[in-house]
């Protein structure tokens, strides 16, 4: 995956979009199905192209897209990094978790 160009993900269905975050960890323009999971992970035409799911002539055009296009590849590669740094490191997952216990215990202090 380190030495790819770009990222495909062409599902027809997602539970997470985990490799997506390892994707945009690895500053790869992405191109993926537009599913609910997958918009969770990434923006449209931002930090990626999304094309219908099961559509093989949609995932090949945006794929065809960003070969002709390097600095809109860039764009989406470095905005992908950016949202990666912001919303998934380990140190951001650990903030997220921490509120969530902190939300459990203010309300089973409220409910006591």
């Amino acid at each position: 995956m380190a030495a790819a160009d770009a990222f495909a993900l062409p599902s027809l269905w997602e539970g997470l979009g985990c490799v997506l975050i390892e994707a945009l960890a690895l500053e790869l323009p992405i191109v993926a199905s537009d599913l609910e999971p997958v918009r969770e992970v990434v923006t449209r035409d931002v930090t990626a192209l999304l094309a219908a799911p099961g559509s093989s002539e949609a995932l090949a055009s945006a794929l065809l897209d960003l070969a002709k296009e390097p600095a809109r590849r860039e764009r989406l590669a470095r905005a992908g990094r950016l949202a990666f740094e912001h919303s998934f490191t380990l140190q951001q997952s650990a903030r997220g978790m921490l509120g969530i216990f902190q939300q459990a215990l203010a309300h089973r202090r409220r409910a006591a």
